[in-house]
């Protein structure tokens, strides 16, 4: 990944996200200290995730 994802409503419909793959989070997490995460999904009503991806956080 490049960088951090967010995923911001307001959002009353139904969001469906799916995820296939795998999304790795940066190798230096100090980067994003300025951020509210890796991914974010903010005001949204209804959210379903799925799939059979990975999201692969930093062991630290």
């Amino acid at each position: 990944m490049a960088g951090p994802v967010k995923f911001q409503g307001p959002c009353k419909a139904p969001v469906s996200v799916r995820v296939e793959g795998t999304l790795q989070a940066l190798a230096e997490p100090e980067k994003l200290k300025s951020q509210d995460g890796w991914v974010v999904f903010q005001n949204i009503d209804g959210l379903t995730v799925s799939g059979g991806g990975i999201l692969m956080a930093n062991d630290q």
